[in-house]
């Protein structure tokens, strides 16, 4: 179970595929730590 405060909206500037996610659902993370890795076949 999650509160509403811990929630993040994330937003990419450019579309790709998920290269890498680190965490599993409920893991802890901090302020500025990379969620995911965005992979652009196309650049």
């Amino acid at each position: 179970m999650y509160h509403q405060e811990n929630r993040a909206v994330v937003n990419a500037t450019m579309g790709g595929y998920i290269k890498t996610t680190p965490f599993l659902i409920g893991d802890k993370v901090s302020k500025g730590q990379t969620l995911v890795t965005l992979e652009n076949p196309n650049l």
